[in-house]
């Protein structure tokens, strides 16, 4: 799961928008059909909007101890105008639970994907292995 607030207005969405998204696994740790369960754009003195047309297209990753972690990530959604990339900040923030779980938290950045520009921060935490997905 993860959260980012925009400093500076994207696409149609303001800066202070808040987008909240996470993605539920089955017993087996694979994803749920249709990629991430929830992605919620919250505008600031706004309505909250849930588009289920949010496309996520994995750019980047880095490999931790026995899991591989995404380290970059495009999200868009044409109909809201949004079209940002994320990025982890320092890749190695890995937590490990001997024996139970081993998975990353940290903060990302976000920027335009076309100027480079950083429009906003925020926070990602993954404990699935993205190298079962492919």
């Amino acid at each position: 799961w993860g959260s980012v607030i925009l400093d500076r207005a994207a696409g149609s969405l303001p800066g202070g928008t808040s987008i909240v998204y996470w993605d539920i696994f089955d017993a087996n740790g694979n994803r749920q059909p249709g990629g991430f369960t929830n992605i919620d754009v919250l505008l600031p003195g706004g309505p909250q909007k849930t588009a289920g047309s949010f496309v996520l297209k994995e750019l980047a990753y880095w490999k931790g101890s026995g899991k591989t972690y995404l380290k970059k990530w495009q999200l868009t959604e044409k109909k809201l105008g949004i079209d940002l990339v994320i990025e982890t900040i320092v890749p190695n923030q890995e937590f490990k639970i001997p024996g139970v779980l081993n998975f990353y938290e940290g903060a990302v950045r976000v920027y335009d994907p076309f100027s480079g520009i950083q429009i906003g921060s925020g926070m990602w935490e993954q404990t699935h292995n993205e190298a079962m997905d492919n």
